[in-house]
């Protein structure tokens, strides 16, 4: 006797019977057979089942039988299940089966093929007469009798007229019947409430059989259900909603474009490709859709908008919405607001006390640089001498920096911008202010291995200017003659041309080429250096600049 859990090889005949269903059902289908145990008893897999089905093998969990006559009274623990009659229609027998399937995935399945098989082991005739399965369409306890069994249809039912048991007939047979339809009415949402089998002449000896029951004691006689089927395809899942959603060339929902891109991160739970549907909203009219290629799942999609579609200065509601390869849309779209803007603005700005392109001699003791960029603008960058930094204006487009002059010669640009990032032409305010020449370059303890940039300047009417140098600790000062303009060529002294200033131009000092000593300089040294302008006769002097000059840095 073999364990009611363990795997049997079903019959050769019980293949061949099923491979003619199943090449008539399932021709052409591409599959992976599988073998799924399930109470109480699976089958091994079947060879030969169509690939991509499920084959299972399901023991009945319920069944009995019922008769006419005084007794009747349903057997439900009896080890055999009967139909029909031994005395022609004096006492008749039907019997009912129950399989549970619930833990096969039938919903929506395609069923190849579904095979009732039970042990017959008594019939009236060896050349029986057909005994009838059915679906039952009613529910029903074990403890029904003839007078309360429940109904059944004979839409799709199927017979066998196998018998066994008797003289001039083997003892004992499996008698099998085609319950396709009947399962395959299971997938399609009819309750499954379970089978009916009773002989298709119930006053007939022929008709007569008794089956194996559940409580047979034989585990490899029990009844069971064979269902070869194709699950449902799982439905698909549409793909999420798109995430960061944006126009370029721009920013926080303006475009300086007429012509943007749309793009948006597109995703599907089931990894396939996805793409964007993007549509352009005014009021409450789409005044444009379109449709990007399909990118990999978690890619960007994007589109770009054509022409004559967006007008300068309106607003517009954008919107995203995932389409996957099966055509279906995320639930929600994602969303932003659009509006055009194309034309930079323009900058200016002015000072309190200093006049673009001129020298004042004395240095204010504060001052108030005015900024504007006009309607739209909101914000400006400043770069003065150098250094850049971020102011932002008013609803006017204006805006004022104040600040405490120093000596010098100064250059301030200024460029506005709009939220949708576009810039404006830069504007300029050039001045100087102090009594004496001030140095642009070198900083303040600037080090170097062998040469400084060098910038002076000072209020104009200067007509000669020179450099002037000492090792730190020396007292008298020696004339700078390695001196070279922008152009590598010798500085005589001269000024550069500027009618706003004295200025000597970018020079390059180049110090290890100094005679000093028996040789040139050479570091380490402190060196100090002062810039002299000559006025009608009379010297204006820098500051001193303390320099280093250090050793070159080792390969």
């Amino acid at each position: 006797m073999t364990d009611i859990f363990s795997s049997q090889r079903v019959s050769t005949t019980r293949r061949t019977r099923r491979a003619a269903r199943w090449a008539a059902a399932a021709a052409g289908a591409a599959v992976v057979a599988a073998s799924l145990q399930v109470p109480v008893r699976a089958d091994a897999e079947d060879p030969g089942a169509p690939d991509g089905t499920t084959t299972v093998t399901l023991s009945a969990t319920v069944d009995t039988w019922v008769r006419t006559g005084l007794g009747q009274a349903g057997r439900p623990t009896s080890p055999e299940l009967q139909v029909g009659s031994s005395n022609y229609g004096l006492v008749k027998a039907r019997s009912f089966l129950a399989f549970d399937t619930s833990a096969v995935d039938l919903a929506g399945a395609t069923v190849v093929d579904a095979e009732l098989t039970m042990s017959n082991f008594a019939t009236g005739s060896c050349t029986g007469s057909p005994v009838r399965v059915s679906r039952v369409t009613s529910a029903w306890t074990e403890g029904i009798k003839w007078s309360t069994q429940p109904q059944a249809t004979a839409t799709g039912s199927a017979a066998t007229s196998a018998a066994y048991g008797r003289t001039g007939c083997a003892d004992e047979g499996e008698a099998a019947w085609d319950a396709t339809a009947i399962v395959q009415a299971w997938a399609g949402g009819a309750t499954n409430h379970g089978l009916q089998v009773r002989a298709d002449s119930e006053s007939n000896a022929t008709g007569y059989r008794a089956y194996r029951s559940l409580e047979n004691g034989d585990p490899a006689k029990l009844p069971t259900l064979t269902i070869t089927y194709t699950p449902a395809p799982e439905p698909n899942q549409p793909p999420a909603t798109p995430t960061q959603l944006s126009a370029t060339p721009g920013a926080h929902g303006w475009v300086r474009s007429a012509t943007p891109t749309l793009s948006a991160v597109v995703s599907d739970p089931e990894g396939g490709p996805v793409a964007a549907v993007f549509e352009i909203i005014e009021g409450a009219d789409v005044v444009w859709t379109g449709t990007s290629d399909e990118v990999a799942s978690g890619g960007t999609a994007s589109v770009q908008v054509p022409a004559g579609v967006l007008a300068e200065g309106t607003a517009y509601a954008v919107t995203a919405t995932a389409r996957d390869e099966a055509g279906d849309l995320s639930a929600e779209p994602t969303a932003l607001w659009l509006v055009v803007d194309t034309v930079a603005p323009t900058a200016a700005v002015g000072s309190a006390r200093f006049v673009d392109g001129t020298w004042t001699t004395t240095v204010p003791a504060s001052d108030t640089l005015t900024l504007t960029g006009g309607a739209g603008t909101s914000w400006f960058t400043v770069t003065a001498d150098g250094h850049a930094f971020v102011v932002g204006a008013d609803a006017s487009g204006v805006a004022t920096v104040p600040y405490t002059p120093v000596a010098g010669w100064h250059e301030v640009v200024v460029v506005a911008g709009d939220p949708a990032g576009n810039v404006s032409e830069p504007a300029r305010l050039s001045y100087g202010t102090g009594p004496a020449p001030v140095w642009s370059a070198p900083a303040a303890n600037a080090s170097s291995p062998a040469s400084y940039a060098v910038e002076v300047s000072g209020p104009p009417g200067s007509t000669y200017g020179s450099l002037h140098w000492r090792v730190a600790g020396e007292s008298g000062w020696r004339s700078a003659t390695e001196v070279t303009t922008a152009d590598g060529t010798p500085w005589s002294g001269a000024m550069a041309p500027s009618s706003a200033r004295s200025t000597t131009g970018p020079l390059t000092w180049h110090a290890i080429e100094e005679p000093y000593g028996s040789g040139t300089l050479a570091p380490p040294a402190v060196l100090q250096l002062r810039a002299c302008f000559n006025y009608a006769g009379r010297l204006s002097c820098t500051d001193i600049r303390n320099l280093a000059l250090q050793e070159p840095a080792s390969p």
